[in-house]
Protein backbone atom coordinates (compact mmCIF):
# COMPACT_ATOMS: atom_id res chain seq x y z
CA UNK A 1 0.00 0.00 0.00
CA UNK A 2 1.40 3.35 -1.21
CA UNK A 3 1.51 5.98 1.89
CA UNK A 4 -0.87 8.35 1.49
CA UNK A 5 1.10 11.90 3.54
CA UNK A 6 3.19 9.43 5.66
CA UNK A 7 4.77 11.13 9.11
CA UNK A 8 7.12 9.36 11.05
CA UNK A 9 5.61 8.15 14.60
CA UNK A 10 6.27 6.89 18.04
CA UNK A 11 5.09 3.57 19.87
CA UNK A 12 1.69 3.33 20.54
CA UNK A 13 -0.15 1.22 23.07
CA UNK A 14 -2.63 -0.63 20.20
CA UNK A 15 1.09 -2.06 19.55
CA UNK A 16 1.58 -3.39 22.85
CA UNK A 17 -2.20 -4.87 23.08
CA UNK A 18 -1.80 -6.71 19.77
CA UNK A 19 1.53 -8.56 21.38
CA UNK A 20 -0.54 -9.00 24.46
CA UNK A 21 -3.69 -10.47 23.06
CA UNK A 22 -1.71 -13.40 20.73
CA UNK A 23 -1.71 -16.28 22.76
CA UNK A 24 -5.44 -15.65 22.95
CA UNK A 25 -6.63 -14.54 19.44
CA UNK A 26 -2.97 -14.55 17.59
CA UNK A 27 -4.00 -11.11 16.59
CA UNK A 28 -4.89 -7.98 17.99
CA UNK A 29 -6.43 -4.59 18.02
CA UNK A 30 -6.08 -1.33 18.84
CA UNK A 31 -4.84 1.69 21.66
CA UNK A 32 -8.22 3.75 21.98
CA UNK A 33 -9.31 6.22 24.51
CA UNK A 34 -13.30 6.42 26.63
CA UNK A 35 -15.60 7.23 23.67
CA UNK A 36 -17.58 10.50 23.31
CA UNK A 37 -20.93 10.84 25.36
CA UNK A 38 -23.51 10.72 22.10
CA UNK A 39 -22.30 7.31 21.05
CA UNK A 40 -24.51 3.87 22.64
CA UNK A 41 -22.57 2.09 25.20
CA UNK A 42 -24.30 -1.57 25.67
CA UNK A 43 -23.82 -3.97 28.65
CA UNK A 44 -21.07 -6.48 27.84
CA UNK A 45 -20.69 -9.83 29.38
CA UNK A 46 -17.27 -10.15 28.80
CA UNK A 47 -14.67 -8.17 31.11
CA UNK A 48 -11.55 -6.50 30.42
CA UNK A 49 -8.50 -4.59 32.20
CA UNK A 50 -8.41 -1.33 32.88
CA UNK A 51 -4.87 -1.06 31.91
CA UNK A 52 -2.87 -1.93 28.49
CA UNK A 53 -0.85 -5.29 29.80
CA UNK A 54 2.99 -5.24 29.04
CA UNK A 55 4.86 -6.63 25.84
CA UNK A 56 5.61 -10.25 26.17
CA UNK A 57 2.53 -11.02 28.95
CA UNK A 58 -1.19 -11.76 28.47
CA UNK A 59 -3.97 -10.24 31.16
CA UNK A 60 -5.84 -13.23 33.56
CA UNK A 61 -8.84 -10.78 32.81
CA UNK A 62 -8.65 -11.41 29.23
CA UNK A 63 -7.68 -14.92 28.88
CA UNK A 64 -10.01 -15.98 31.85
CA UNK A 65 -12.86 -13.85 31.25
CA UNK A 66 -16.07 -15.48 29.50
CA UNK A 67 -16.41 -14.64 26.09
CA UNK A 68 -19.87 -13.52 24.38
CA UNK A 69 -20.25 -14.55 20.56
CA UNK A 70 -21.26 -12.00 18.26
CA UNK A 71 -22.39 -11.19 14.47
CA UNK A 72 -21.83 -8.89 11.98
CA UNK A 73 -21.40 -6.20 11.55
CA UNK A 74 -24.18 -6.11 8.92
CA UNK A 75 -24.67 -2.73 7.11
CA UNK A 76 -28.85 -1.04 7.11
CA UNK A 77 -29.66 1.28 4.98
CA UNK A 78 -31.42 3.99 7.38
CA UNK A 79 -33.10 7.36 6.11
CA UNK A 80 -33.96 8.53 9.79
CA UNK A 81 -30.12 8.93 10.70
CA UNK A 82 -27.90 12.01 10.03
CA UNK A 83 -24.55 10.05 10.61
CA UNK A 84 -23.25 6.41 11.37
CA UNK A 85 -24.81 4.58 14.10
CA UNK A 86 -23.31 1.33 15.26
CA UNK A 87 -25.69 -0.75 17.55
CA UNK A 88 -25.94 -3.89 19.09
CA UNK A 89 -29.40 -5.53 17.98
CA UNK A 90 -31.01 -9.21 20.29
CA UNK A 91 -27.42 -8.71 22.42
CA UNK A 92 -25.44 -10.89 19.31
CA UNK A 93 -25.63 -9.21 16.31
CA UNK A 94 -23.48 -5.74 15.57
CA UNK A 95 -25.65 -3.72 13.15
CA UNK A 96 -24.20 -0.45 11.38
CA UNK A 97 -27.24 2.09 10.65
CA UNK A 98 -25.90 4.38 7.52
CA UNK A 99 -27.68 7.23 6.31
CA UNK A 100 -29.32 6.80 2.60
CA UNK A 101 -26.85 9.00 1.01
CA UNK A 102 -23.69 7.61 2.74
CA UNK A 103 -25.31 4.31 1.26
CA UNK A 104 -25.43 5.52 -1.84
CA UNK A 105 -21.79 6.61 -1.91
CA UNK A 106 -20.38 3.73 -0.59
CA UNK A 107 -22.53 1.07 -3.04
CA UNK A 108 -21.50 3.42 -5.63
CA UNK A 109 -17.72 3.25 -5.14
CA UNK A 110 -17.76 0.00 -3.72
CA UNK A 111 -20.28 -2.26 -5.26
CA UNK A 112 -21.78 -5.57 -2.71
CA UNK A 113 -19.31 -4.21 -0.16
CA UNK A 114 -19.42 -5.52 3.51
CA UNK A 115 -17.30 -5.17 6.36
CA UNK A 116 -15.36 -8.17 7.73
CA UNK A 117 -17.30 -10.37 9.63
CA UNK A 118 -16.69 -10.61 13.34
CA UNK A 119 -16.46 -14.56 13.16
CA UNK A 120 -12.97 -14.27 11.00
CA UNK A 121 -11.42 -12.79 14.25
CA UNK A 122 -10.56 -14.19 17.79
CA UNK A 123 -13.73 -13.65 20.54
CA UNK A 124 -11.23 -12.43 22.91
CA UNK A 125 -10.24 -9.66 20.72
CA UNK A 126 -13.54 -8.42 19.87
CA UNK A 127 -14.41 -8.00 23.65
CA UNK A 128 -11.62 -6.46 24.37
CA UNK A 129 -12.49 -4.26 22.01
CA UNK A 130 -16.34 -4.10 23.05
CA UNK A 131 -15.03 -3.04 26.61
CA UNK A 132 -12.52 -0.32 25.26
CA UNK A 133 -14.83 1.35 22.91
CA UNK A 134 -18.29 0.14 23.34
CA UNK A 135 -20.71 0.76 20.64
CA UNK A 136 -17.32 2.45 18.31
CA UNK A 137 -15.04 0.18 17.52
CA UNK A 138 -14.78 -3.58 16.04
CA UNK A 139 -11.90 -4.88 14.36
CA UNK A 140 -13.06 -4.16 10.43
CA UNK A 141 -15.39 -1.27 11.51
CA UNK A 142 -15.17 2.45 13.86
CA UNK A 143 -17.32 5.15 13.77
CA UNK A 144 -15.80 8.73 14.85
CA UNK A 145 -15.34 12.59 13.95
CA UNK A 146 -12.17 11.52 11.46
CA UNK A 147 -12.12 14.46 9.82
CA UNK A 148 -13.13 17.43 12.85
CA UNK A 149 -16.61 18.77 12.33
CA UNK A 150 -18.70 17.36 14.59
CA UNK A 151 -20.43 15.29 12.73
CA UNK A 152 -19.68 10.95 13.02
CA UNK A 153 -18.13 9.06 10.39
CA UNK A 154 -17.52 5.55 10.09
CA UNK A 155 -13.84 3.62 8.94
CA UNK A 156 -14.43 0.13 7.22
CA UNK A 157 -12.36 -2.84 6.21
CA UNK A 158 -13.95 -5.31 3.76
CA UNK A 159 -14.48 -6.73 0.77
CA UNK A 160 -16.37 -6.71 -2.73
CA UNK A 161 -16.82 -9.41 -5.43
CA UNK A 162 -13.62 -8.74 -6.73
CA UNK A 163 -11.68 -7.26 -4.08
CA UNK A 164 -10.77 -5.94 -0.25
CA UNK A 165 -10.60 -2.24 0.63
CA UNK A 166 -9.65 -0.18 3.45
CA UNK A 167 -11.77 3.50 3.66
CA UNK A 168 -13.23 6.18 5.51
CA UNK A 169 -16.25 7.38 4.46
CA UNK A 170 -17.37 10.78 5.94
CA UNK A 171 -20.31 12.39 6.74
CA UNK A 172 -22.03 15.30 5.08
CA UNK A 173 -22.17 17.88 7.52
CA UNK A 174 -21.17 21.93 7.57
CA UNK A 175 -17.51 21.46 5.99
CA UNK A 176 -18.53 18.13 3.96
CA UNK A 177 -21.34 19.15 1.02
CA UNK A 178 -22.09 15.69 0.50
CA UNK A 179 -20.53 12.14 1.76
CA UNK A 180 -17.44 11.10 0.41
CA UNK A 181 -15.19 7.94 0.53
CA UNK A 182 -11.15 8.36 0.77
CA UNK A 183 -10.13 5.33 0.11
CA UNK A 184 -7.08 3.97 1.84
CA UNK A 185 -6.50 0.50 -0.04
CA UNK A 186 -7.61 -1.55 -2.72
CA UNK A 187 -6.43 -4.97 -3.30
CA UNK A 188 -7.34 -7.65 -5.73
CA UNK A 189 -9.08 -10.95 -4.40
CA UNK A 190 -12.06 -11.32 -1.80
CA UNK A 191 -10.36 -13.22 1.46
CA UNK A 192 -11.14 -10.90 4.09
CA UNK A 193 -7.70 -9.67 5.47
CA UNK A 194 -8.24 -10.02 9.16
CA UNK A 195 -4.70 -10.11 10.16
CA UNK A 196 -5.46 -6.26 10.82
CA UNK A 197 -7.13 -4.45 13.33
CA UNK A 198 -8.38 -1.84 13.36
CA UNK A 199 -9.42 0.39 16.37
CA UNK A 200 -10.25 4.20 17.87
CA UNK A 201 -7.75 6.83 19.34
CA UNK A 202 -8.89 10.36 20.62
CA UNK A 203 -7.34 13.77 20.10
CA UNK A 204 -3.81 13.89 21.50
CA UNK A 205 -0.39 15.13 21.58
CA UNK A 206 2.74 12.87 20.09
CA UNK A 207 5.81 14.30 21.09
CA UNK A 208 8.66 14.64 19.33
CA UNK A 209 11.83 12.53 19.70
CA UNK A 210 14.82 12.05 18.04
CA UNK A 211 13.13 9.64 15.47
CA UNK A 212 9.36 10.97 16.02
CA UNK A 213 7.93 14.14 14.21
CA UNK A 214 5.49 15.79 16.83
CA UNK A 215 1.76 16.05 16.12
CA UNK A 216 -0.79 17.82 17.75
CA UNK A 217 -3.89 15.20 16.95
CA UNK A 218 -7.42 17.77 17.16
CA UNK A 219 -10.05 15.02 16.68
CA UNK A 220 -10.54 11.30 16.22
CA UNK A 221 -8.51 8.94 14.06
CA UNK A 222 -8.52 5.67 12.76
CA UNK A 223 -6.18 2.91 14.32
CA UNK A 224 -4.95 0.56 11.84
CA UNK A 225 -2.66 -2.37 13.47
CA UNK A 226 -0.48 -5.47 12.18
CA UNK A 227 1.24 -7.09 15.20
CA UNK A 228 3.80 -4.24 16.10
CA UNK A 229 2.91 -2.24 13.35
CA UNK A 230 0.45 0.43 13.41
CA UNK A 231 -0.65 3.74 11.79
CA UNK A 232 -3.49 6.04 12.32
CA UNK A 233 -5.43 7.76 9.68
CA UNK A 234 -7.27 10.91 9.76
CA UNK A 235 -8.75 13.99 7.68
CA UNK A 236 -6.75 16.93 7.89
CA UNK A 237 -7.88 20.14 5.62
CA UNK A 238 -9.78 17.90 3.54
CA UNK A 239 -6.56 15.20 2.80
CA UNK A 240 -6.38 11.99 4.19
CA UNK A 241 -3.43 11.51 6.40
CA UNK A 242 -1.71 8.74 7.37
CA UNK A 243 1.13 8.57 10.66
CA UNK A 244 2.77 6.54 11.79
CA UNK A 245 2.70 5.59 15.54
CA UNK A 246 4.92 2.10 15.26
CA UNK A 247 7.51 -0.14 13.33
Amino acid sequence: MAPISKISGGIFAAALLCAACNTADKKSTSDSSALAAKTPQPTLAASAPQSTPAVGTESNAIADAPVRTYSGPTIVTDSLVNEPLLELHGNEEWVLRLPRAMARVLYDSLPGFAPNPLSQYGPKTVAWMLERDPGAALPSLVVGDFNGDSTLDVAMEGTTAKESSFFLLLSKSDTVKEPKILIVHRIEGTKPETYHYMGLTHAKHYEETEDVTALDLKHDAVVYGFEMAASIYYVEKGKLTQYSIAD
